[in-house]
């Protein structure tokens, strides 16, 4: 574990949205719904999963409140970035 010393600064204010659907004929998602939400000093996210029938609708959204994350709030970055990052999170189980 390491102390950051001086800021993180981002190259411009992140605003993502990315909305997907996946429909599997053969089979079904498997993946339990889920939703994440974090709302902290650095900013806010929001991933949600969910099935209906053969469709999985995924949706994340990602606002930064600024383009400098101070050393105080590395751990809040920290946080939203590992969120975002989870590729658990992303993957689908699919069963037979």
């Amino acid at each position: 574990y390491s102390k950051r010393i001086s800021p993180i600064e981002l190259p411009s204010q992140l605003s993502v949205n990315e909305q997907y659907k996946v429909s599997v004929s053969d089979g079904k998602v498997a993946t339990p719904d889920r939703e994440i939400k974090i709302d902290n000093k650095v900013g806010t996210l929001e991933i949600k999963i969910a099935t209906s029938g053969h469709t999985t609708k995924i949706e994340r959204k990602l606002d930064m409140k600024s383009t400098i994350v101070s050393k105080g709030n590395i751990q809040d970055f920290r946080e939203i970035a590992n969120a975002w990052n989870d590729e658990n999170v992303l993957k689908l189980m699919l069963a037979k």
